[in-house]
């Protein structure tokens, strides 16, 4: 999850004014990581490590930014590696005290050439057809990664399409695969990493009858829609689609709607207004997915910012008093204001089965972000969103990545939850959670040690 840290970073960053940045305050820091080559230039996407876990990236300046928390004093390994570079691991000293934070460390990596790679082993993966909606700018490269851009398609013209994207038979719940400079892996490999193929815009009626031959094929005729959140490029979506669909054992139709995210930690204001300005095609387009794929159940799963998209189209449909009703609509690490959630609940309520939204007190992106707005994020604190008809569940004991916002897709204890959710309807007192309450209304709490499915 280590295009999740871009979201801790960009708000310390961030000013009041749109696209400008201010100087990390020391204040807010605990490590400052500064990678460059040997003529001493900064390398931007460098992998930074501690101890051993990867961490982050670099940004264009060969610099990563670790936040106060959660690393306790004493020593630690840190490494910092890049294609075509040898990595290089230093021991750091995290102080008792704060005073002589944050801590700056200057790695120097040496060049070396890559290894070549000899043989090829059978196909080891298993392919899964993803469909799409975005309003993203299509480059028509040829190369996956950036056949969509970060720009807004002309008009807000939805595209439509189908790309393959493969799981190895290897792949762990949780685990979002991909090339690691510290495992010496320097591109994709299906046998190894979630990879997608190059996508395959159609029109809308061979798109539909696609998703509706496909819905037919599942036991249950059903599809869910996942809204990815902030700094998300639509190949890193398009892969954690897939992968929630694999985690789930979902076998019904996997589609993913890609806003026109930045994909990067400086673009937040920018992905503000672009999540907002694609609420009506993703209103739009849940409405035809509703009519013409022939499902009888549809989930909706937003992540973060992805929140502000679905929140927005179901407040769109709910007025038009005639719009489809979904079966599970699910709100992971919601990026929404606090203030908000009485209102949504009362536009979500009438649209689904059962609604579900999950919030962590140690999601330090939506703690910052609350910090910067001076609005609580309702993914932060479970205490602000338990409110009738909205099944609350306290994901704090789950900590997955070194910021806590990605928990949703990377503990095998929320995955577990999400299958009873998606697969048997499963009232959340069905489920392996502990019950809490707050006056008189009942919420849920994921248990550490909740066991996997």
């Amino acid at each position: 999850m280590r295009r999740l840290l871009g979201c801790l970073f960009l708000l310390i960053l961030a000013t009041p004014l749109f696209g400008q940045l201010a100087d990390i305050p020391d204040s807010a820091l605990l490590l400052k990581v500064t990678v460059v080559d040997g003529r001493n230039r900064p390398i931007a996407g460098a992998d930074v490590a501690i101890s051993s876990q990867p961490v982050g990236l670099t940004d264009e300046t060969g610099t990563f930014y670790y936040p106060r928390k959660p690393l306790a004093p004493g020593d630690y390994p840190v490494s910092a590696g890049h294609a075509g570079f040898k990595t290089r691991k230093q021991t750091v000293t995290i102080p008792a005290e704060a005073s002589q934070l944050p801590v700056k460390v200057r790695i120097q990596l040496e060049r070396q050439a890559p290894p070549s790679n000899v043989g090829q082993q059978a196909p080891n993966y298993r392919i899964y057809q993803l469909f799409y909606a975005t309003d993203r700018k299509s480059t028509k490269s040829k190369d996956p990664e950036t056949y969509y851009s970060a720009d807004r398609n002309d008009n807000g013209q939805l595209e439509l399409g189908v790309c393959d994207v493969s799981v190895p038979v290897t792949h762990q719940k949780g685990v979002l695969e991909s090339p690691s400079i510290f495992r010496l892996e320097f591109q994709y490999d299906p046998e190894k990493h979630v990879v997608m193929r190059l996508p395959t815009p159609t029109g809308a009626d061979p798109f539909y009858e696609k998703l509706s031959a496909r819905v037919k094929q599942s036991t249950r005729k059903e599809a869910f829609v996942f809204i990815h959140g902030y700094n998300t490029t639509f190949a890193d979506a398009a892969r954690k689609a897939v992968q929630l669909a694999a985690d789930l054992s979902f076998d019904g139709a996997p589609i993913l709607y890609s806003w026109p995210s930045m994909g990067q930690f400086r673009g937040y204001f920018s992905d503000e207004k672009n999540v907002a300005w694609s609420v009506p095609h993703l209103d739009a387009f849940l409405a035809q997915v509703a009519e013409r794929s022939g499902a009888t159940r549809i989930h909706l799963i937003a992540h973060s910012m992805g929140n502000r998209a679905m929140t927005g189209a179901l407040k769109e449909i709910g007025k038009r008093r005639t719009g489809p009703k979904f079966q599970q609509i699910v709100l992971a690490a919601p990026d929404i204001r606090v203030n908000q959630i009485r209102q949504l609940e009362e536009a979500m309520l009438p649209l689904a089965h059962r609604v579900t939204l999950y919030a962590s007190r140690n999601d330090d992106a939506l703690i910052l972000a609350r910090i910067i707005d001076g609005i609580a994020r309702a993914g932060e604190n479970i205490n602000d969103v338990v409110v009738p008809g909205i099944d609350a569940v306290d994901a704090s004991a789950v900590r997955t990545d070194f910021i806590g916002h990605g928990y949703f897709a990377a503990s095998t204890s929320v995955i577990s939850d999400l299958r009873q959710l998606l697969h048997e309807d499963a009232a959340p007192q069905t489920r392996r959670l502990l019950p809490a309450k707050l006056a008189n209304l009942l919420y849920w709490v994921i248990p550490a040690s909740a066991p996997a499915q």
